[in-house]
């Protein structure tokens, strides 16, 4: 004999809930609980079975814990509607302390940036100083050294210009001497 729990039809999550009329994350969190009959088809989907007998496929929630029991048992006490008005009036004051001091911490951040923007501009400024200053420093230093070389070759030339001079006058004297 088949159980009167099989008959009913499964339904994807989206549809189930609709059919359940509650939300489809609600339904969602009930399958991860297993407090449903699911499973995934061929699809990937996952399926819910939904019982023609509806009650069926539903577990009994689960009973709260003592203290929330306790708290069923003596509820709480009525608050005065001028109350709750207060408390709303100093809740909404609070917020907008707390938006004025978050927007004034803000602008101190803001301008903390700003300075330190400036601040690290001068200081590229700085250091790009001190660069081309070392570079105009090497620059002279080269130009000094090349020009040094440049003596020093001008001199080995006017040397060799004499040695060359020498020798051909000691050639044609030996030339002579023959």
């Amino acid at each position: 004999m088949a159980d009167p729990n099989d008959a009913g039809e499964w339904m994807l999550v989206p549809d189930a809930a609709e059919n359940l009329d509650i939300k489809e994350a609600t339904l969602r969190v009930r399958i991860s609980r297993n407090t449903v009959r699911h499973r995934k088809g061929n699809d990937g989907r996952v399926r819910v079975f939904i019982p023609n007998n509806i009650t069926a496929s539903i577990t009994p929630p689960i009973p709260p814990p003592e203290a929330a029991q306790d708290a069923i048992r003596h509820p709480a006490p009525e608050i005065p509607l001028e109350a709750i008005s207060a408390l709303r009036d100093a809740y909404e004051a609070r917020i907008d302390d707390l938006k004025g001091a978050y927007e004034a911490r803000v602008d101190e951040l803001r301008a903390i940036t700003m300075e330190l923007a400036d601040r690290h501009d001068l200081e590229v400024d700085r250091m790009a100083k001190l660069h081309r200053e070392e570079i105009a420093r090497m620059i002279d230093h080269h130009r000094a050294q090349t020009a040094g070389m440049q003596g020093q070759l001008d001199h080995a030339n006017a040397v060799e210009g004499e040695v060359r001079a020498v020798l051909l006058d000691l050639l044609k004297a030996l030339g002579e001497q023959k």
